[in-house]
């Protein structure tokens, strides 16, 4: 008798568990962003929001929780119940922040569940146009002429474009000085007066300023070219055979997440990172919309964690 009661509450919690799974949502979403309105975390989010709302006909909003480095942001989510109606927009910087920080209360790996990924995009290494090089070969030449007096400025201790960086100094021994800047706008204008030589950016900072000849292209940092900039050849292809990072936003709930839910979510991220709207607008700031399974994703955060924690550690990088 008790083995058949046990067998019948088994069937009717498993049964209530499906009905929840395929009525998600009921109820408005939050997807946390944790930087503040107008940056490229906000439009992912807000892209992500409005084509979810329509997909499910339930309100996906955008909830702004700006700090430093993201901290409060991922925190809150990861403490966030596991039930599908807290999520995080984020990008590669969230496995950077515990490589960083000795006092992050969350464990990328373990306290939170990878969705979905949304989109990829590249990093370019330029050069104001006085320094006598045109290619990554010339740049090494310079530097190892020149120990320590070419500088690179990036848009912050830690940031993905200071790593970049950093990976390039580690796998051709070159000394060049970084310069880390409040933000991407403060580095380009140094650059672009000549103040500091090199600058790490994303395409999206530093596109128009190569088609404007403004600053020269050296490489991109990816494993295959921009369709952006086709042109600029990259790390790999510039005789720095195994170079490649890229980044990406994904998005991210607590760990936990019931697989039907999380199967729904992905199945509708998927569809909306299609829509020829979204691609369109993606475009427009030199990035790739690109969904993915939830395992390929979550392999993607892993596979991103320990190559920023390597680089971070052969650096000696420390947050400020």
């Amino acid at each position: 008798m008790k083995r058949l009661c046990a067998v019948t509450c088994m069937f009717f919690l498993c049964t209530a568990a499906a009905a929840h799974a395929a009525d998600y949502p009921t109820r408005p979403v939050r997807i946390v962003v944790a930087y503040p309105a107008g940056g490229g975390d906000d439009l992912h989010g807000r892209l992500v929001a409005e084509k979810l709302s329509q997909i499910y006909g339930k309100q996906f909003i955008v909830d702004n929780r700006p700090s430093a480095g993201g901290v409060l942001g991922f925190e809150l989510v990861s403490k966030a119940a596991a039930d599908g109606y807290t999520l995080l927009l984020a990008g590669a910087n969230i496995t950077i922040v515990q490589h960083l920080r000795k006092h992050v209360t969350f464990d990328v790996l373990k306290d939170f569940t990878p969705v979905s990924q949304i989109s990829s995009f590249q990093l370019m290494m330029v050069t104001h146009p006085s320094v006598p090089v045109s290619s990554v070969r010339e740049l090494i030449a310079l530097a190892k002429a020149q120990p320590g007096k070419l500088s690179f400025g990036s848009s912050g201790v830690g940031a993905t474009p200071h790593l970049s960086g950093e990976l390039f100094k580690h796998m051709t021994g070159v000394d060049i000085v970084h310069i880390p800047y409040k933000g991407g706008a403060a580095a380009l204008t140094d650059l672009l007066a000549g103040r500091i030589e090199l600058y790490v950016g994303t395409m999206a900072t530093v596109a128009q300023l190569v088609k404007n000849q403004k600053v020269r292209a050296l490489a991109v940092t990816g494993a295959k070219r921009s369709p952006h900039l086709p042109q600029v050849p990259t790390m790999a292809e510039s005789g720095l055979a195994g170079y490649e990072l890229s980044s990406w936003y994904g998005i991210f709930g607590p760990a936990g997440i019931p697989q039907d839910i999380l199967a729904s979510l992905n199945a509708a991220i998927g569809k909306a990172i299609q829509m020829p709207d979204v691609v369109a607008r993606l475009a427009s700031v030199s990035v790739e919309a690109t969904a993915s399974s939830q395992v390929d994703f979550a392999r993607l955060v892993r596979d991103t964690h320990f190559k920023f924690g390597r680089i971070i550690k052969n650096a000696g990088i420390k947050a400020d």
